[in-house]
């Protein structure tokens, strides 16, 4: 699966890292079997890793279906106790399973489709950068898992800064709403709408933007790897 169009970004990505790093630290240059970019790559790539996204599809109408039943527990329960015992039980019951538990529900989906995800992301480095996955008789979620596993703790960094990134971008667009209130301008909620869009879309998958870097250069600290990360994204735009 070698797609070529020339090594001037990888070139560009060797002496970003040769200027950022000592020549004790560790290395910022890796292989790039695939370097076309375009859709029909992305397609190639998407179709080659379809198992994880029907698992992620899968794992979704689970979580749907398991809601289903948990609303009925909360409700039967909140009807049950309130009917038999007291009804502010059967209120506390239903307050404690939709809020708290819905909360904590959400956090474990979210973690179980961030877990997924990395191994999805783990595949497509492996595909990108050597064209195979593993030694070539690695299925794609056993090697996903053995990544995963092995990164146990940087996973679960990045999903702390997923979280940190939302809570953040949330505080922000609280903001920003609030800016477009107070600024009664023709326009201003169209351009506080498309702020946010912009800002949603280049941040949404940051977390694993910086697992598949750390994965390609075979690094192990996800915080060194944000900085050089984002280091290099930000001067792209100038080289390109």
């Amino acid at each position: 699966m070698s797609l070529s169009n020339g090594g001037g970004r990888s070139g560009e990505w060797r002496a970003a890292g040769q200027s950022q790093g000592s020549p004790q630290g560790p290395s910022h240059s890796y292989p790039l079997l695939v370097r076309d970019h375009g859709l029909g790559t992305a397609l190639k790539l998407l179709l080659e890793t379809l198992p994880y996204a029907l698992a992620r599809w899968g794992v979704l109408l689970g979580f749907a279906a398991a809601c289903a039943i948990w609303a009925f527990v909360a409700v039967g329960g909140a009807v049950w106790l309130g009917t038999h015992v007291a009804s502010v039980f059967g209120y506390c019951w239903l307050l404690g399973i939709l809020l708290l538990g819905g909360w904590i529900w959400g956090a474990v989906l979210r973690y179980t489709l961030h877990m997924i995800a990395c191994g999805h992301v783990a595949v497509l480095t492996e595909l990108i950068t050597h064209g195979r996955i593993g030694n070539g008789s690695e299925g794609q979620f056993a090697y996903g898992r053995r990544i995963v596993m092995d990164r146990f703790g940087e996973v679960a960094v990045l999903f702390g800064l997923g979280a940190l990134i939302r809570a953040v971008l949330r505080a922000f667009h609280n903001a920003l709403d609030s800016l477009g209130e107070w600024l009664p301008a023709p326009g201003m909620k169209a351009i506080v709408g498309l702020l946010n869009t912009i800002l949603l879309a280049a941040t949404r998958y940051l977390d694993k933007v910086v697992l598949s870097y750390d994965l390609a250069r075979g690094g192990d600290d996800p915080g060194a790897t944000s900085g050089m990360a984002w280091s290099i994204i930000a001067r792209t735009p100038s080289r390109s």
